[in-house]
Protein backbone atom coordinates (compact mmCIF):
# COMPACT_ATOMS: atom_id res chain seq x y z
CA UNK A 1 0.00 0.00 0.00
CA UNK A 2 1.40 3.39 -1.06
CA UNK A 3 1.18 6.53 0.72
CA UNK A 4 -1.30 8.38 -0.71
CA UNK A 5 -3.51 5.24 -0.30
CA UNK A 6 -3.26 5.08 3.52
CA UNK A 7 -3.60 9.03 3.54
CA UNK A 8 -7.09 8.42 1.89
CA UNK A 9 -7.88 5.65 3.55
CA UNK A 10 -7.11 7.32 6.75
CA UNK A 11 -8.81 10.69 5.67
CA UNK A 12 -7.69 13.88 5.89
CA UNK A 13 -8.23 15.12 9.86
CA UNK A 14 -6.30 12.14 11.16
CA UNK A 15 -3.56 12.90 8.53
CA UNK A 16 -3.98 16.75 9.67
CA UNK A 17 -3.15 15.66 13.12
CA UNK A 18 0.04 13.71 12.31
CA UNK A 19 1.05 16.50 10.37
CA UNK A 20 0.33 18.90 13.34
CA UNK A 21 1.55 16.04 15.98
CA UNK A 22 4.72 15.85 14.06
CA UNK A 23 5.39 20.18 13.65
CA UNK A 24 4.41 20.55 16.97
CA UNK A 25 7.23 17.90 18.00
CA UNK A 26 9.75 20.00 16.04
CA UNK A 27 8.83 22.86 17.40
CA UNK A 28 9.46 21.42 20.68
CA UNK A 29 12.58 20.62 19.61
CA UNK A 30 14.15 23.63 18.14
CA UNK A 31 12.82 25.72 21.23
CA UNK A 32 14.87 23.20 23.23
CA UNK A 33 18.09 23.51 21.59
CA UNK A 34 17.78 27.14 21.34
CA UNK A 35 17.68 27.18 25.50
CA UNK A 36 20.64 25.30 25.69
CA UNK A 37 22.27 27.77 23.13
CA UNK A 38 21.51 30.40 25.23
CA UNK A 39 22.30 29.16 28.32
CA UNK A 40 25.52 27.97 27.23
CA UNK A 41 26.55 31.39 25.75
CA UNK A 42 25.73 32.79 29.37
CA UNK A 43 27.66 30.15 30.81
CA UNK A 44 30.71 31.20 28.72
CA UNK A 45 30.17 35.17 29.37
CA UNK A 46 30.16 34.39 32.77
CA UNK A 47 33.34 32.53 32.46
CA UNK A 48 34.77 34.96 30.35
CA UNK A 49 33.98 37.46 32.87
CA UNK A 50 35.42 36.03 35.56
CA UNK A 51 38.65 34.35 34.34
CA UNK A 52 41.42 36.59 35.70
CA UNK A 53 44.10 37.87 33.19
CA UNK A 54 47.33 36.91 32.65
CA UNK A 55 50.13 39.06 33.77
CA UNK A 56 53.28 38.86 32.59
CA UNK A 57 56.45 40.35 34.49
CA UNK A 58 59.73 40.90 33.00
CA UNK A 59 63.17 42.07 34.68
CA UNK A 60 65.29 44.33 32.80
CA UNK A 61 68.67 46.32 34.39
CA UNK A 62 67.98 49.86 35.14
CA UNK A 63 70.29 52.12 32.96
CA UNK A 64 72.66 54.04 33.73
CA UNK A 65 71.18 57.33 32.23
CA UNK A 66 68.29 56.54 34.98
CA UNK A 67 70.60 55.86 37.71
CA UNK A 68 72.10 59.67 37.06
CA UNK A 69 68.53 61.09 37.05
CA UNK A 70 67.94 59.24 40.72
CA UNK A 71 71.54 60.66 41.29
CA UNK A 72 70.53 63.81 40.73
CA UNK A 73 67.55 64.07 42.14
CA UNK A 74 68.93 62.75 45.94
CA UNK A 75 71.56 64.83 45.86
CA UNK A 76 69.30 67.63 46.14
CA UNK A 77 67.64 66.37 49.08
CA UNK A 78 71.07 64.78 51.05
CA UNK A 79 73.78 67.48 49.72
CA UNK A 80 75.96 66.81 52.78
CA UNK A 81 75.84 63.05 51.83
CA UNK A 82 78.24 61.62 48.63
CA UNK A 83 75.45 59.62 46.30
CA UNK A 84 76.85 58.48 43.10
CA UNK A 85 77.18 55.94 40.33
CA UNK A 86 79.33 52.77 40.90
CA UNK A 87 80.88 51.81 37.56
CA UNK A 88 82.10 48.24 39.07
CA UNK A 89 78.88 47.10 40.06
CA UNK A 90 76.79 49.31 37.81
CA UNK A 91 74.64 50.53 40.59
CA UNK A 92 74.09 53.83 42.82
CA UNK A 93 75.91 54.37 46.06
CA UNK A 94 75.34 56.31 48.75
CA UNK A 95 77.66 56.99 51.80
CA UNK A 96 78.79 59.49 54.49
CA UNK A 97 82.02 58.97 56.53
CA UNK A 98 79.79 61.61 59.38
CA UNK A 99 78.69 59.64 62.05
CA UNK A 100 75.53 61.72 62.92
CA UNK A 101 74.41 61.25 59.37
CA UNK A 102 73.28 58.28 60.09
CA UNK A 103 69.11 58.39 59.80
CA UNK A 104 69.87 61.00 56.93
CA UNK A 105 71.90 57.73 55.15
CA UNK A 106 68.96 55.95 55.90
CA UNK A 107 66.21 57.91 54.72
CA UNK A 108 68.46 58.78 51.16
CA UNK A 109 67.98 54.61 50.99
CA UNK A 110 64.14 54.91 51.08
CA UNK A 111 64.52 58.16 48.54
CA UNK A 112 66.74 56.12 46.01
CA UNK A 113 64.25 52.65 45.99
CA UNK A 114 61.31 55.27 45.95
CA UNK A 115 62.62 57.32 43.17
CA UNK A 116 62.11 54.57 40.13
CA UNK A 117 58.90 53.41 39.67
CA UNK A 118 58.07 49.57 39.51
CA UNK A 119 61.62 48.54 40.40
CA UNK A 120 62.82 46.03 42.70
CA UNK A 121 66.67 46.98 44.02
CA UNK A 122 69.18 44.73 45.30
CA UNK A 123 71.95 45.71 47.72
CA UNK A 124 75.62 44.77 46.04
CA UNK A 125 77.31 45.54 48.81
CA UNK A 126 76.80 47.29 52.50
CA UNK A 127 79.31 48.46 55.03
CA UNK A 128 78.34 50.33 58.45
CA UNK A 129 80.64 51.36 61.01
CA UNK A 130 84.57 51.51 61.83
CA UNK A 131 85.17 48.38 59.59
CA UNK A 132 83.98 49.50 56.43
CA UNK A 133 87.31 49.66 54.01
CA UNK A 134 85.94 52.63 52.06
CA UNK A 135 86.94 54.92 54.31
CA UNK A 136 83.11 56.03 54.79
CA UNK A 137 81.04 55.00 58.20
CA UNK A 138 78.11 54.17 56.11
CA UNK A 139 78.21 52.79 52.95
CA UNK A 140 75.36 50.99 50.69
CA UNK A 141 75.59 50.09 46.89
CA UNK A 142 72.70 48.89 45.03
CA UNK A 143 71.17 48.06 41.73
CA UNK A 144 67.94 48.46 40.40
CA UNK A 145 65.88 45.55 38.10
CA UNK A 146 62.56 47.78 36.33
CA UNK A 147 59.63 45.43 36.24
CA UNK A 148 57.33 45.48 33.55
CA UNK A 149 53.83 44.43 34.13
CA UNK A 150 51.54 43.08 31.01
CA UNK A 151 48.40 41.84 31.24
CA UNK A 152 47.00 39.27 28.44
CA UNK A 153 43.82 38.45 28.08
Amino acid sequence: MSFMESLSKAGASTAAVVVWTLTAFLMLGAVWEARKFVTVRESLAVIMATTPPEIVVTDKPAEEAEYMRVVDMVKQMHPTLRIGYDTNSKGIFTESSDLTAYYEWLISIYDIMTAVPNAKWATVSMCVGDGCTSGAKYRIVMTAQRRDINLKK
